[in-house]
């Protein structure tokens, strides 16, 4: 995922979306950037959204 798909808002969440779901379903880890702590995450499906944990 790349910063350019901020100049396009729907293709954004699109974007987004996809990742999130992926990586919520098998437990890829992502890289996360300006996070506290260790920059690999892994996201988390909730009933109100997702939330991710170190990992």
């Amino acid at each position: 995922m790349n910063s350019i798909f901020d100049a396009d808002p729907e293709a954004a969440r699109a974007a987004r979306a996809k990742v999130l779901t992926i990586a919520s379903r098998d437990g890829t880890r992502l890289f996360g950037a300006h996070v506290s702590g260790s920059s690999v995450l892994r996201i988390r499906r909730r009933d109100d959204g997702y939330s991710w944990q170190e990992g």
